[in-house]
């Protein structure tokens, strides 16, 4: 067989072991193949400028916020002064918790009381 009409793929002579016994001209026309490849997928993004706006972004490295968790030392009855205070200051007041409660199971309830009063008052009238 004649080598000329067999060719090897261009894949099989960019194997680094095909390149140390190409020819100059094979190698030429391998590089250029894989600057004009290189080119033709190469690609940029034509994006105008953001304008720079001041961050709306707020960053807490504690899952504590989200979780609505309470301060992990107690203290009751004045054992421990300090712990009691630190409690205060980072947990909520017992009437504050107080009235979200209150708030969630008047949420709740389809019905409030002052509208079932309402409501029985008008039917015994009738």
């Amino acid at each position: 067989m004649d080598r000329d009409s067999v060719k090897l793929s261009k894949n099989l002579l960019r194997m680094k072991f095909m390149q140390r016994g190409l020819d100059e001209e094979t190698k030429k026309q391998l590089e250029e193949e894989e600057k004009r490849i290189i080119s033709d997928e190469h690609w940029y993004l034509d994006v105008p400028e953001l304008k720079s706006t001041e961050s709306q972004i707020i960053e807490v490295d504690s899952f504590v916020p989200c979780e609505d968790l309470i301060y992990g030392r107690m203290s009751f009855r004045g054992f421990s002064p300090d712990v009691e205070k630190l409690m205060k200051m980072n947990g909520k007041g017992e009437e504050e918790e107080k009235k979200e409660e209150e708030e969630e199971s008047r949420m709740k309830t389809d019905v409030t009381d002052e509208e079932m009063a309402l409501r029985s008052n008008h039917i015994s009238q009738c």
